[in-house]
């Protein structure tokens, strides 16, 4: 998976938003949220492009799609 086919932002302190490129295939694609200690907080299997997650975003926070992993613009806030 290409970094450049999905986004992920923390929209506000409570909820991340994930968007995933109109051309990628979300057959048995898996979604994973890894706290600051690189431990998934949550796991799920992905059926939409866009995915709205609740859950506190203050400390840094990364998002794993398939094979590709970003951080979680704008989580950390507490922390930076």
């Amino acid at each position: 998976m290409l970094l450049s086919k999905w986004d992920v932002v923390a929209e506000t302190e409570q909820c991340v938003l994930v968007t995933i490129d109109e051309d990628v295939d979300l057959t048995n694609l898996e979604l994973t949220i890894i706290d600051e200690f690189r431990i998934p907080v949550i796991k799920l299997k992905v059926n939409t492009r866009d995915i709205s997650i609740c859950l506190q975003t203050g400390k840094p926070m990364f998002a794993q799609l398939g094979n590709s992993v970003k951080y979680i613009t704008g989580s950390g806030k507490n922390s930076y």
